[in-house]
């Protein structure tokens, strides 16, 4: 943990680019690296949230199709362990 209080639950990071998930006092949020520059999402209270968030975000971006599925399963399977 860093000495904010956050620190990263999941990385998708590949070579640098990519989502990872944060958690800190104030929830979870996705954070996404590329090119030395970093976007964040809003704090949410569930990491499944967060993760469906970035999914959404990548959708929004006009990205792929692969990573959006892979960050809305791995939301789908934290809601189904809850």
């Amino acid at each position: 943990m860093s000495d904010d209080g956050i620190s990263i639950v999941r990385d998708y990071r590949k070579d640098g680019k990519g989502y990872y998930i944060e958690h800190g006092f104030s929830g979870f949020r996705w954070s996404y690296t590329e090119a030395g520059e970093t976007d964040r999402g809003p704090w949410w209270q569930l990491e499944s949230h967060a993760l469906r968030d970035a999914a959404d975000d990548w959708d929004d971006n006009g990205e792929g199709y692969r990573v959006s599925a892979t960050l809305r399963a791995v939301a789908t399977r934290l809601e189904n362990q809850r």
